[in-house]
């Protein structure tokens, strides 16, 4: 049972957050599009004023309907072959 289920019956609202790659430390040597935490931010705020449950920010949006529309595509895009360093 997933938390949004086990809130149903009580006062507690439930936001669930789709991001994209997030510019961070983590990620700082990969070169995919990424957005800035501040942008996430902005995103989620806006979301929950809203009152979106499932927010969607960034490419999250686009790549969300066409998976509905194209699912393998979808698949290909976001599991793209990359050449990244391996760890010793």
């Amino acid at each position: 049972m997933n938390l949004k289920n086990k809130a149903i019956h009580s006062s507690v609202k439930v936001f669930e957050l789709l991001p994209p790659l997030v510019d961070t430390d983590m990620v700082a040597d990969r070169q995919d599009k990424k957005i800035s935490t501040q942008q996430l931010v902005k995103g989620l705020i806006l979301g929950m004023k809203k009152d979106v449950e499932t927010i969607k920010v960034g490419d999250t949006k686009v790549i969300s309907l066409l998976n509905r529309i194209a699912p393998k595509t979808a698949y290909n895009i976001i599991n793209a072959k990359k050449e990244y360093i391996k760890l010793k």
